[in-house]
């Protein structure tokens, strides 16, 4: 059977689709050649007939037969040259094969970036990197620093007007806010009760005295010292009620401004805004790279100790949106971390911001001191009488008559000595005012191969929409060729090929 093949020089892949073009084709060599009558379809053997030497081609193209061919052997017998070739379906049934549609699990021209690309081992190196951002809009980047500034709440219970039909009700507790100054200013009146107790020190009860009786403490709850200054939007109220007694602290050289707070200014709202680093391979290999393992995050805030963050929820984030609020009136403190896109929700927890502060005050109990010397006086003239008089088991009841003044007169003693009375806890100031940073840790992946070994995609495509390497799953196309045709092109199909 005599039929033309086209041979050519002509470099490609077996499992490409790339086809010779009509200028590489017409620099080959087109020859008349006899078809082998013991030879097939898919190896055929041409012998020709020539006295060039055919041995550069390594490729051919059978118009006859419609089909590309690789040149696999050339041997010569008797002045013949017999060319063995091997068919190459993916040049042969191209178009076919690209009108098709497949499920596509990688490929070098398209790719889904969220998904982990695990064919790549990482490196053991890890880098971090401290994260920046803003408070309230302001350069600072910690809303738990000291250099913040810092505020005292009291809760006193104080003498309240409720209703204009209502007598004063006792055991309402109000609620002041100050400054370290007025703070000291506060607690000076506090502690000299002669300004507010209506007493007169000279007719009636040394101050001393009325120390023993008026212990202010008493009425006061709590005192929270806060991380932050005081709102000085409020309302000033230098006014304090504790109990009976209404104190109005002033300060000449520098007038208090001290505030009260109400149901509605109780909550303090804070927004940290941190700026979120993002993995440094994130950009050239996909966005999955800012998610674990490749990406960890850890946000230390303050009271609230170490927080991890969900890398995940995180992906397309470039802000993290972390708001705090603290109820100044017991320094209970709310914090919710977000990112600031997609406002999904990825931390919420409590801690105690606001340190307890112990408060006391030193007196002597003088009621007790002249009541116990009272009581000596008598035990001392009733047991010289009992003596004198010889009274039953005189021995024994001048022995526990002397014990029981020997016990009035060490408690007259304890009584001269000072007594402690306060309350409050001590707190933690180093939790409260510790750094808060993010704290992002990236592990990188070694040198990628995209244009061999493509990235991931996991979509259904037509293959004439991509380019490069391709490796579909369950593919089975559909071609106008034989059974072995459409096995080699299947299998190439699902082990990785290349669309040229």
């Amino acid at each position: 059977m005599s039929i033309t093949i086209n041979l050519l020089t002509f470099k490609k892949r077996p499992n490409s689709t790339k086809v010779p073009t009509a200028a590489q084709l017409a620099a080959g060599a087109s020859y008349g050649c006899t078809l082998l009558e013991s030879t097939s379809l898919m190896n055929p053997t041409f012998k020709l007939s020539i006295g060039s030497n055919p041995i550069d081609y390594n490729y051919c193209y059978v118009a006859d037969f419609h089909r590309y061919y690789f040149v696999r052997d050339i041997t010569s017998d008797n002045n013949f040259w017999y060319i063995t070739c091997e068919i190459d379906p993916m040049a042969s049934h191209k178009s076919e094969i690209l009108s098709g549609s497949h499920y596509v699990l990688r490929s070098a021209s398209q790719r889904d970036e969220y998904i982990l690309d695990t064919i790549y081992p990482s490196k053991i190196k890890e880098t971090g990197q401290l994260a920046t951002g803003s408070v309230d809009g302001t350069s600072a980047t910690d809303p738990f620093s000291f250099s913040n500034g810092h505020s005292y709440v009291w809760c006193i219970t104080g003498d309240v007007i409720t209703d204009s039909l209502v007598n004063q009700q006792i055991g309402s507790n109000v609620y002041y806010w100050m400054d370290d100054r007025e703070c000291y200013t506060f607690i000076n009146y506090l502690l000299d009760v002669q300004q507010y107790s209506g007493i007169d020190q000279t007719t009636e009860y040394s101050q001393a005295m009325q120390k023993a009786l008026m212990n202010p403490l008493q009425y006061v709850n709590a005192v929270i010292l806060l991380p932050f200054g005081k709102n000085e939007s409020l309302a000033t109220n230098n006014d304090v009620q504790f109990g009976y007694y209404t104190i109005t602290v002033q300060d000449e050289n520098n007038p208090p401004a001290i505030k009260r707070l109400t149901q509605g200014t109780m909550i303090k709202s804070q927004v940290l805004e941190i700026t979120l680093p993002k993995h440094p391979q994130a950009a050239s290999i996909g966005k999955y790279m800012n998610n674990a393992p490749y990406t960890s995050y850890e946000l230390f805030m303050g009271p609230f100790g170490t927080i991890p963050i969900d890398p995940a929820s995180l992906i397309d984030e470039t802000t993290l949106y972390v708001t705090i609020r603290t109820e100044c009136c017991t320094g209970q403190c709310q914090v919710f971390v977000r990112g600031k896109t997609s406002n999904v929700m990825i931390y919420s927890g409590t801690a105690q911001s606001g340190v307890p502060v112990t408060i006391s005050q030193l007196t002597r109990d003088m009621l007790g001191e002249i009541q116990n010397n009272l009581n000596m006086q008598y035990a001392t003239a009733g047991a010289l009488t009992s003596v004198a008089m010889g009274g039953i088991g005189a021995a024994g009841g001048v022995f526990n008559s002397i014990q029981s003044i020997g016990g009035m007169a060490f408690d007259a003693v304890r009584l001269q000595y000072p007594t402690l009375a306060g309350g409050g806890a001590s707190g933690s100031f180093i939790s409260q005012h510790s750094s808060c940073y993010l704290n992002a840790k990236f592990y990188e992946v070694v040198g990628q191969n995209n244009k061999e070994l493509g990235r991931p995609l996991y979509q259904t495509k037509t293959l004439n929409t991509l380019s490069g390497f391709c490796v579909c799953s369950g593919a089975d196309a559909t071609v106008t060729g034989t059974a072995a045709e459409v096995e080699q092109i299947n299998n190439y199909l699902n082990s990785g090929f290349f669309i040229e």
